[in-house]
């Protein structure tokens, strides 16, 4: 097993992990407290009731346009010093088309009960194997 470069030579320990773990909890559970903008949206869905979103197409544009920047962005950091002008261009334009594929992609609705398009079948099945012409 390979084991991956340290950053900074510090390991990663388990309070540091349980720290972090802790502080993304704490982050999302603020998110639905009573009063909060997104706590009538959770209350409203467990009704039933539709919550008007007043600013629910700049809020799409922002985080849409956050994951092109950050898609970029990575890119950049990765691989920025070997890229000229007319490459950073292209990388953007790029990012801005494969996040049109990705809006599509999440729009199409997907319950938690459907069932997979293929199978990961670690075995073959015995069937096909039995039917395997013997050399």
């Amino acid at each position: 097993m390979r084991k991956e470069p340290v950053k900074d030579g510090k390991k990663l320990t388990r309070r540091d992990f349980a720290r972090t773990a802790v502080v993304a909890a704490a982050t999302a559970t603020a998110a639905l407290t009573p009063g909060s903008e997104a706590w009538a949206r959770h209350i409203a869905a467990a009704n039933g009731t539709p919550v008007p979103n007043h600013a629910g197409a700049d809020d799409a544009a922002s985080t849409r346009q956050a994951e092109i920047d950050g898609r970029v962005a990575d890119v950049f950091r990765r691989y920025g010093d070997r890229l000229s002008a007319e490459q950073k261009t292209e990388v953007r334009r790029l990012a801005g088309e494969l996040q049109k594929s990705l809006d599509k992609l999440r729009a199409y609705p997907l319950g938690n009960g459907d069932q997979p398009a293929t199978v990961l079948r670690v075995v073959p099945d015995l069937t096909e194997v039995r039917r395997a012409p013997r050399r």
